[in-house]
């Protein structure tokens, strides 16, 4: 089961750094509309590459109108206090977009102006339903017991089709409109699980106006360093402190299978696929194979709470710098739990085993 950074993933940032197109003119732009319901709340105007802030006002009606300058075409980000999810939009600039919504159903609503937000609101409509199941199920997994193994299955297979529905209906979206700088988007925060070789297929069926724009460009140079931890890659090596603060390079694991896997003690899904990882671990120590965790967690105590709570008796290494984890940016991690099994030698030969998974691969390579 993978939980994905939903939070963060309706913004390009959390997993590019876009700068403007080179020499492109600022040109304003305008969003104006209603949000039915939302008189008292707080509207602002972000820019999605950067999340900083444009424009904002209290509402104090219904109606608002927010200005704005766009360099190129460029993707913002409508955000409404006491929502979790902005809405998106796109201009190039000297254009002004209509928006009609509601505190109830923001981020989601009617948007006129431009085809490419229009397109953008497709893309929201498509996808939330699916981020709404993912919450779900994580809310499910964060309170179940890790010693209830019907009910971890079942999560298993719910976080299993969810998965591959997610994938499905990002390719059916990137299909449909190849055009869009949507489609830009659903490549790289809906399709986490895709082998970077299909992204990059599915990227070059894009137009060539879109493929070569400046969000393009980053997503196909991002696609390429996924490669970096493809199966049948070297793994990236690193150096991070373990619980005792002393410091533990992955190069020191050579000459054994190792899992590293990534996980946090707030991640439910992490923590109900842990006993899954301890039956492993316990089966085949005694057979040159290990586990090396690397944490995403801020907290300290927290860490080690859950390490002793789980009874997670192998090394475990952490930066305590959440999401910003060095070791999960170099394998360009953006969901967990996610793992990556290595052979002697340090190359991947197999990633993001889940459940018989882990053992029946275990199984095969030390028997």
């Amino acid at each position: 089961m993978a939980i994905p950074k939903w939070k963060s993933a309706w913004l390009f940032v959390s997993l590019l750094a876009l700068s403007a197109a080179a020499g492109a003119q600022k040109k304003p732009f305008l969003v104006e509309g209603r949000i039915e319901g939302g008189a008292g709340r707080q509207l602002t105007l972000l820019n999605a590459d950067n999340s900083k802030r444009i424009d904002a006002m209290i509402l104090r009606t219904d109606s608002f109108r927010l200005k704005g300058t766009a360099e190129g075409i460029s993707v913002f980000a409508l955000s409404l206090d006491q929502t979790d999810f902005p809405m998106l939009l796109v201009s190039e600039g000297g254009d002004t977009m209509q928006v009609e919504s509601s505190a109830d159903t923001f981020p989601l609503g009617k948007v006129g102006g431009n085809t490419q937000s229009q397109t953008m609101q497709l893309y929201q409509r498509a996808f939330f339903p699916l981020m709404q199941q993912a919450n779900r199920i994580n809310q499910r997994a964060s309170t179940t017991r890790a010693d209830d193994s019907l009910s971890l299955a079942q999560l298993r297979l719910q976080a299993d089709s969810f998965n591959a529905r997610t994938r499905q209906v990002g390719v059916d979206f990137v299909q449909k409109h190849p055009e869009a700088v949507a489609s830009l988007f659903a490549l790289m925060n809906e399709m986490y699980t895709i082998a970077p070789q299909q992204l990059l297929n599915l990227l070059y069926t894009l137009r060539p106006a879109i493929r070569e724009s400046r969000y393009g460009q980053m997503v196909e140079s991002n696609v390429k360093m996924m490669a970096v931890t493809a199966i049948g890659a070297n793994a990236p090596v690193f150096t991070l402190k373990d619980t005792e603060g002393r410091p533990v390079s992955l190069s020191s694991f050579r000459g054994k299978y190792v899992l590293v896997d990534f996980w946090a003690s707030w991640c439910g899904p992490c923590r109900a696929e842990n006993p899954n990882v301890v039956r492993a671990y316990q089966q085949y120590k005694d057979k040159n194979f290990t586990v090396l965790g690397v944490s995403l967690d801020n907290s300290k105590a927290n860490w080690l709470n859950a390490i002793r709570q789980d009874g997670l008796h192998w090394t475990q290494v952490s930066d305590l710098e959440g999401w910003a984890n060095a070791a999960a940016k170099l394998y360009h991690v953006s969901s967990i739990p996610a793992n990556f099994l290595l052979d002697p030698d340090g190359k991947i030969v197999a990633k993001n085993l889940r459940g018989p998974e882990l053992d029946q691969t275990l199984a095969q390579l030390l028997p």
